[in-house]
């Protein structure tokens, strides 16, 4: 049996669609570290499989067992940001024996930052490849323009994470939301699309947000909406794999967002830029440029399990 678990939801639809859709290998999910010693012990675990959440995450408490119990471990990044803070506990460094990364550039971007090179796999990730290729319609952009004209805001627990790592924050999700709704025009619509760890109740104090929406319901959002802004989720990413109009909203940021070197996204850098797309009259379309081939996994997981 293999174990998984971790407190960042995308890190569990990674190792879902990448690894346990594609395993003859039993997994089993645990949600509290406490159940390593109840139930698990009379077990045999071949591995024990995390994500790579910031702070103190079920994913450091499995691989600290593992480390202890001699099991092979492994955790996932999907992401391109913050390598040097996700193995981070107690100020010490804690690592898997593999970290499974995106692509090429992810790896050296984890090398450059202190990630041991011995350590790090580049594994792909056949989620974002498998769904570029879906090559998933438009129902109702037709329509868009009858309507009131939507923004949509992908929203992310920032303030939240830099808070557990201490970091500092240069676009916080209030601070690009604010930003949002002051240049918008002011006949458009803002919703806002919670990330799984969020509550609506951080937002209370914006009365003038048309719509919360909490479940991912990927249809929708790609259609039901002419701009899709966010900062560096990978629901933007997955979004900007199908349709354009896709932002990454990083205001005085001296690094680029991944994704928008890959014609994933397209990046805003300055006020100018934000104002200039409620204006730009760009119809909406399948987004076809996306350069995503290094995404297709590289190894089988079966393989690394003895």
């Amino acid at each position: 049996m293999i174990i998984y678990g971790s407190s960042d939801p995308g890190a569990l639809l990674f190792i879902k669609e990448n690894i346990i859709s594609k395993s003859k290998h039993k997994f089993r999910k645990i949600n509290n570290a406490l159940l390593l010693k109840k139930n698990i012990n009379n077990t045999k675990v071949l591995a024990v499989l995390t994500g790579s959440a910031l702070g103190n995450s079920i994913d450091k408490k499995l691989c600290e067992w593992a480390l202890k119990n001699n099991i092979l471990s492994i955790s996932t990044i999907e992401h391109w940001i913050n390598f040097d803070k996700r193995f981070l506990s107690s100020n010490k460094k804690i690592y898997p024996d593999y970290i499974f990364v995106n692509d090429k550039y992810s790896k050296n971007l984890a090398i450059k930052q202190g990630l041991p090179r011995s350590k790090i796999v580049i594994f792909g990730n056949n989620y974002l490849y498998n769904l570029f290729k879906k090559n998933i319609k438009f129902i109702h952009h037709k329509h868009l323009n009858k309507m009131r004209k939507k923004i949509l805001f992908i929203s992310e627990p920032i303030t939240e994470d830099a808070i557990k790592i201490g970091n500092k924050m240069i676009n916080s999700e209030f601070k690009c939301l604010d930003l949002i709704i002051k240049h918008a025009p002011i006949d458009w619509e803002t919703c806002v699309k919670l990330h799984p760890r969020e509550k609506q109740s951080k937002y209370k104090n914006y009365r003038n947000i048309s719509r919360f929406i909490k479940e991912k319901n990927i249809i929708r959002l790609v259609n039901n909406y002419e701009i899709v802004i966010g900062i560096n989720s990978m629901l933007l990413v997955e979004i900007g794999l199908i349709r354009n109009n896709v932002f990454s909203l990083r205001i005085n940021s001296k690094k680029n967002f991944r994704p928008s070197e890959l014609k994933i996204v397209d990046q805003i850098n300055n006020i100018y830029k934000l104002k200039k797309i409620f204006f730009k009259k760009n119809k909406i379309k399948n987004n076809s440029v996306a350069k995503i081939n290094g995404f297709k996994q590289k190894i089988k997981f079966d393989n690394l399990i003895h």
